[in-house]
């Protein structure tokens, strides 16, 4: 395969740790994670300055570390994203714009999976003192790949360790908004992956759910409380006739909130979660708790899921 050596120069680069948090040393950016970068990232097959992609390149550049560097800001870079490293220079020149080869999208991916294992990874999991989902880790180690500076890596790793979702999410979502001028030529781009880095956190994986709210087809909720509060729940049938399956509707004293997807679940364990803890109200603005906080307003003295 013509990209070994990359491959190679890649893992010899990596680093071999072992995390106390057990389920971190398997943990990986998975495809839904890659795709994500990738879908950002953009795809070339050829070299360019990614300061100035649309003129084409000459050369690679200034060696400078791990990377090719064209002037003050522009660096060579290939595929998603990659920095080609100073190693492989004469591998590189012949991915020029002058040159006889090109990368393949599955090339760039094996690279880029390569790459985000060796270097950013762990850059992630020796800060952690929980497992993340999935997805949150597939976000966190977006947002490394990107760069943050230590402070503000520390406010986010803080508030993941506490368990604090909902400040995560926020910090990720606010990122450049909060961190970056708006006249920068990169704000707008970088502010959209933001939010999708945020929707990417908060979206739930089939792994680590809860099996006590598992969708079997026969979700059922009950509150009882308030004596004016009158809860109906609808049984959930997942099959074709049935025109709602996608929605719950639930009715409490003459107030109604319907919840698509998965973003019902993680209201109802946020609510569960608040009940038994005995929090009055649930911290973070995410739909899912605004939500769950307008149904802490009734205080039920009971929620039975079947």
């Amino acid at each position: 395969m013509s990209i070994d050596r990359v491959l190679d120069d890649i893992k010899r680069r990596g680093k071999a740790t072992t995390y106390s948090v057990e389920g971190l040393d398997d943990l990986h950016v998975d495809q839904t994670g890659l795709d994500f970068i990738a879908s950002n990232e953009g795809f070339y097959s050829k070299i360019y300055n990614d300061a100035n992609p649309r003129t084409p390149v000459k050369n690679l550049g200034t060696p400078k570390g791990y990377r090719f560097k064209y002037g003050p800001t522009g660096t060579a870079t290939i595929g998603y994203g990659h920095l080609p490293h100073p190693n492989l220079k004469d591998f590189w020149e012949d991915y020029l714009p002058s040159g006889n080869k090109k990368l393949t999208k599955d090339e760039a991916m094996q690279i880029k999976k390569a790459q985000l294992m060796a270097d950013y990874e762990h850059k992630v999991k020796r800060r952690l003192k929980r497992l993340p989902t999935q997805n949150q880790f597939n976000a966190l180690v977006d947002r490394v790949y990107l760069g943050v500076p230590g402070k503000q890596w520390g406010k986010i790793i803080a508030a993941f360790n506490a368990g604090d979702d909902d400040r995560v999410y926020d910090l990720l979502y606010n990122y450049t908004e909060t961190h970056a001028k708006p006249t920068n030529k990169f704000f707008k781009g970088w502010s959209n992956r933001d939010k999708r880095r945020a929707k990417l956190y908060g979206s739930e994986s089939d792994e680590g759910e809860d099996e006590n709210f598992e969708d079997d087809g026969r979700i059922k909720i009950a509150f009882i409380g308030d004596s004016n509060a009158n809860v109906m729940a609808r049984k959930y049938k997942k099959d074709e006739d049935n025109e709602d399956k996608n929605l719950r509707n639930f009715s409490v004293g003459g107030w109604g909130v319907d919840l698509a997807g998965k973003s019902w679940l993680k209201t109802l364990k946020l609510y569960k979660n608040a009940l038994d803890s005995g929090e009055e109200k649930i911290k973070g603005f995410s739909p899912e708790a605004r939500k769950a906080n307008s149904l802490l307003r009734f205080k039920p003295d009971v929620i039975t899921v079947l």
